[in-house]
């Protein structure tokens, strides 16, 4: 679980440049799944980013982030 100004996710997700191959096959590797794509511009460039999401372990009541 993710908690930052009071928001809270049980979720972790991330985009990376749909180019790098081996950046997909490592956060493949470490338990995230392919959910999408998201397009932006750089210049006149369009640009395409695969978005991964990833489940994240519980957290237990009272803990801190210092204690995981």
């Amino acid at each position: 679980m993710v908690v930052r100004r009071g928001l809270v996710s049980d979720a972790a997700e991330l985009a990376v440049f749909a180019a790098r191959t081996f950046a997909e096959a490592f956060y493949r590797q470490a338990g995230f799944d392919e959910i999408g794509l998201t397009h932006y511009v750089v210049g006149s460039d369009r640009q395409v980013d695969r978005v991964f999401m990833a489940a994240l372990p519980p957290v237990h009541p009272g803990a801190t982030a210092s204690s995981r």
